[in-house]
């Protein structure tokens, strides 16, 4: 759950009206975002064995039991899946300020560098 309320977080800072970015938060959340990313999709792996749960025994408790895992573990992915969607469009959205940025103020790759450097010292 840390993960999801990490998204949440990431995603909030950018909210409200007339905020603004640095270059060095467009940077950090960029990386971010992207390492939740990494995070969520590792998940997966361990989520997909609760899925595929098998009952050890065809007793009626087990078969419920395993069931009732199984069906939770196909929630837990729907909304593990959820957040990537969600973040990977943040971190497009972020890309795009970033690429507007640089257009409007005329800047190169390595003036953007700078900026981002500076702003973080």
């Amino acid at each position: 759950m840390t993960r999801f309320h990490q998204a949440e977080q990431t995603a909030q800072q950018a909210i409200g009206a007339g905020y603004e970015f640095t270059p060095a938060q467009i940077e950090k959340n960029i990386s971010d975002a992207s390492n939740l990313v990494l995070d969520f999709q590792r998940d997966q792996d361990d989520i997909q064995v609760i899925i595929n749960v098998t009952p050890p025994a065809p007793d009626p408790a087990s078969v419920a039991h395993a069931t009732a895992l199984s069906n939770w573990g196909k929630q837990l992915m729907a909304r593990n899946q959820s957040q990537i969607n969600f973040l990977q469009a943040w971190i497009g959205t972020l890309q795009n300020a970033k690429t507007a940025y640089l257009n409007q103020e005329h800047l190169t790759a390595a003036d953007w560098a700078r900026l981002a450097s500076e702003s973080l010292a």
